[in-house]
């Protein structure tokens, strides 16, 4: 099959580490034997296991949840848990080869993680009109800003290392952070960051929410918390506030306007 799809040789074989030998080895010798040496795959990428309580997970001893499994968790009747961006920040924060202990403690930590890029995404436009334009010379302006891209793509490059990859991604938050706090950032900053952001993003795919629709309900709900804030009906604000808290959405109050989430 391998052949026929994907010629005599091609660039990735991957698996799990338990079929390294004999079974992988069984494929590169009767690829060899046929197509000479070198055939077949050039590079072999065998990940670590997911473990439960340190056994490995697997059908056999019934200790296994699916994708679909964790996806259909609840917080609450109708409230999603995790999604799948969640699901792929757990695995992409440790290297491929390496085991992971699958638990709810980490899928709890990967939402906290997530949640934390992306609260920074929604608010890197805070303010953006009062900027300054910012340096005309860009290697003065972007000097920083382009090491932590230079470090993502040497952590890729080194043996697809995700997790050295996302300390680029905190490192790039950082640096924003500082010039926030200190009155340094400027439009130019922002422009530059989200080009990196979305450079990062080709490969991690869940630096940006995914866009979600909410119901006519909660749109209005919405809506009535906004007039009533306009009115200083501060009290009627916070019972909606709460009312959306308990159907799974939470609102964020930013200085370009209200957000909202689903928790």
């Amino acid at each position: 099959m391998s052949w026929n799809l994907l010629g005599e040789k091609f660039d990735i074989h991957g698996g799990g580490a338990d079929l390294m030998f004999p079974h992988h080895e069984c494929e590169i010798a009767q690829s060899e034997s046929v197509f000479g040496s070198g055939a077949f795959a050039k590079y072999w990428i065998h990940n670590g296991f997911i473990t439960i309580n340190k056994e490995k997970m697997s059908k056999s001893l019934g200790n296994f949840f699916t994708i679909r499994d964790v996806l259909n968790m609840e917080d609450s009747p109708g409230v999603k848990k995790y999604s799948g961006q969640v699901i792929r920040y757990m695995f992409l924060q440790t290297h491929y080869a390496n085991p992971i202990e699958f638990s709810e403690e980490l899928l709890s930590q990967a939402k906290a993680g997530l949640e934390r890029i992306h609260g920074f995404v929604r608010h890197l436009r805070d303010d953006y009109d009062s900027l300054e334009e910012g340096d005309d010379d860009p290697l003065k302006q972007s000097e920083n800003f382009n090491f932590t891209l230079k470090d993502f793509e040497k952590f890729m490059d080194d043996d697809f290392n995700t997790s050295g990859a996302f300390g680029a991604l905190f490192d790039l938050i950082a640096i924003v952070n500082a010039l926030k706090s200190s009155y340094q950032l400027t439009r130019k900053d922002v422009v530059k960051t989200e080009e990196i952001l979305n450079k990062m993003d080709s490969v991690f795919r869940i630096i940006f929410c995914k866009k979600e629709n909410i119901d006519s309900e909660i749109k209005t709900l919405i809506k009535e918390r906004e007039q009533a804030r306009k009115e200083k009906n501060f009290k009627r604000a916070d019972e909606i506030r709460k009312e959306l808290l308990e159907k799974g959405i939470e609102l964020e109050d930013t200085a370009n306007g209200t957000v909202w989430k689903k928790i």
